[in-house]
């Protein structure tokens, strides 16, 4: 199984090398692969088909492909030095497709100084990303307006999470200055002694 980016404008500002591999699927092509899969969004519990097939027309877009067949696609945007994730689907039943997604998300932003990604989910997906490095910054019950089922004694309302992930290229950044920081005093002390020395009278 292999990692895919359309070719776009917006892929082409970025360093996309260790990412993934210059796709020949287009926008529409995807949209149409994925219509033809049953379920590729399975239960729709964070994202309907609908709305990723709106989202890839926008953005980023990487997909994985085993053997010919599409088995999963992500979507994300970039603002300055934040990725934004609008989509992410994979078909059952799967075997770490959504994952490596989701790592070609976090190389991407390691590979262009990204220090945050973000996104929303809905219910249970949240323990996926919480696996994944992911982390709860906030969340609210919400009623979708457009359940005719919610007067139903087993409807449950969905919980939104909003979520965060840390990049690590953030923390090297900082290493690098702890670092500085140490040489400079080092020079500082060295300094010192030599005005020391240099103040002594024989």
């Amino acid at each position: 199984m292999s990692i895919y980016y359309v070719d776009c404008k917006r892929a082409q500002r970025y360093n996309m090398t260790n990412v993934g591999i210059i796709g020949d699927k287009t926008i529409t092509q995807l949209r149409s692969d994925i219509s033809s899969i049953p379920n590729f969004c399975r239960e729709e519990t964070s994202i309907e088909v609908t709305d990723l097939k709106m989202y890839i027309g926008d953005g980023i877009t990487l997909y994985s492909l085993n053997s010919g067949t599409l088995s999963g696609v992500i979507n994300f945007d970039v603002n300055v030095d934040k990725i934004t994730v609008s989509g992410l689907c994979v078909p059952g039943p799967s075997t770490g497709v959504g994952t490596r997604l989701i790592n070609a998300v976090k190389t991407f932003a390691e590979s262009n100084g990204i220090k945050v990604v973000n996104l929303t989910c809905y219910g249970s997906v949240v323990d996926f990303y919480t696996r994944n490095g992911f982390r709860i910054q906030s969340q609210r019950i919400v009623k979708d307006d457009s359940d005719d089922d919610s007067d139903d004694e087993d409807y449950e309302p969905k919980t939104r999470y909003n979520m965060s992930y840390a990049v690590l290229s953030g923390g090297k950044r900082k290493k690098n200055r702890t670092k500085k920081n140490k040489t400079k005093k080092n020079r500082t002390k060295k300094n010192r002694k030599a005005r020391r020395k240099s103040s002594r009278h024989y």
